[in-house]
Formats: structure tokens, C-alpha cells, sequence
């Protein structure tokens, strides 16, 4: 199974390492979660979020829709840039990427950009009134069996299981058991594009095998 560091060559593997989930973590945690919320009828993929969500309304946003977000059509911004942009506080980071004008009318173009789910995360916890990591934890983790994921930054005891990732300038050490995205660590860990999770790779696979013989069992009972 290789090794755990490659600066510790003398580590392997386990079965149960702990990996940072990157970018699944807009599966895992976002559209996953976003999708309880359609099926709970909390959301309407088609309504323009300025028609229910104040904080859009009035702004290029308001024009946008959750379909747009999932799909990659809302022509937001490409790149994060958080703290370039908007400083290091969460709320006037939430403030301006909420505000922050478009490129082009939303549905003119598919163009990939982390910041649509960063929007869908903060919808998502506009509609439950709950926050992100608590949100996908209760709809997606625990129902899928999935105990052990979580949103960094971990405990030192977990985190001691967790594969390295990024080099950390400032410590001159690889991180483990935060997220790697400098992005999401500037958001406290609990962040949508890239970044928080963290969970073994056993699980995940338990996960999209429990999730797809749900979702055929439903196919069989609605045909």
C-alpha cells in the first residue's frame, strides 16, 4: 500500500489512514447536502436565489440560480483569492463573494470555479440555519455510516492518522489532519471548494455503495 511520508519511509500504509478529501469535498459535503434540501422541498433548483435569499437580492447574484452553481453556468468569478480580496475576516469574506459582480449573464457558459460551491455552501446554510460541517454531518455522514468524517482541523489523536499534504511555509511542515487549501484553513476549516474533509478511503467507498443501492432501490419502487 506505500507509504504513509515519504519523509518517513519506514511508515506504511494503514487501512485506515485518514486522507484530506480535497475536492470531493464538493460532493461529500456540498451537492450532497444540497440535494437533502431539494428532496426536503427547502430549495428550487430553477428559482432565482435573489426571489428567496436577502443577502443576494439586489446584487448580480440575485439573477443567478442553484442550478446554475451545480453546473458551472452562474459565470461568477473563476478564482478564490479570498484574502486578496476581501481580508481575513469570514463575515466580510461572505459579504463579498456574495456581492461580487459576474462575468457574463448566468447560463451563457460552462466555466469551473470553486466559488460556486463556496455560494452553494453558504445557501445551504442560509435554508437550514445550520452551519456546513453540522448540516452535512446529520443529512449525508451519519446516515451513510460515515463516523469518522469530519472537518479539519483534527484532533491531535486523529490527526496523527492522517496522510500528509501541503508544505506549510510558516511551520516548515507538511500538514495533517487541516485542510490543505490555504483558502479553507483562512475560513477555519469549514470551507466547500477543495478542502475540509477528512475521512479514509474505505469509508468512502462504503458510502457510494450504500448511497447507490438507495438511489436504485427508489429507481425500482417509482418505475
Amino acid at each position: 500500500m506505500g507509504v504513509l511520508d515519504p519523509e518517513c519511509p519506514g511508515e506504511p500504509m494503514r487501512r485506515d489512514t485518514v486522507f484530506d478529501i480535497a475536492s470531493l469535498t464538493k460532493i461529500l459535503a456540498v451537492w450532497s447536502t444540497i440535494g437533502c434540501l431539494v428532496e426536503d422541498g427547502k430549495l428550487q433548483l430553477d428559482t432565482q436565489l435573489g426571489d428567496f435569499w436577502p443577502e443576494v437580492s439586489g446584487h448580480p447574484l440575485a439573477k443567478v440560480t442553484a442550478r446554475h452553481l451545480l453546473t458551472h453556468t452562474a459565470d461568477v468569478p473563476l478564482r478564490a483569492n479570498l484574502r486578496n480580496l476581501y481580508g481575513s475576516d469570514p463575515q466580510d469574506i461572505r459579504d463579498g463573494v456574495l456581492r461580487e459582480a459576474l462575468h457574463r449573464p448566468p447560463g451563457e457558459a460552462v466555466e469551473y470555479t470553486d466559488r460556486a460551491a463556496l455560494i452553494l455552501g453558504y445557501l445551504a446554510e442560509y435554508l437550514s440555519g445550520r452551519s456546513l460541517d453540522a448540516l452535512a454531518d446529520s443529512h449525508v455522514w451519519q446516515p451513510l455510516g460515515m463516523t469518522q468524517t469530519h472537518f479539519g482541523p483534527l484532533p491531535d489523536g486523529a490527526a496523527a492518522r492522517c496522510a500528509p499534504t501541503e508544505l506549510d511555509d510558516g511551520t516548515g511542515t507538511h500538514l495533517k489532519g487541516s485542510a490543505h487549501d490555504f483558502s479553507a484553513r483562512l475560513l477555519g476549516g469549514v470551507c466547500d471548494f477543495g478542502l475540509g474533509p477528512q475521512l479514509s478511503a474505505g469509508r468512502v467507498r462504503a458510502a457510494f455503495h450504500v448511497r447507490l443501492g438507495d438511489q436504485q432501490q427508489r429507481l425500482h419502487l417509482h418505475t
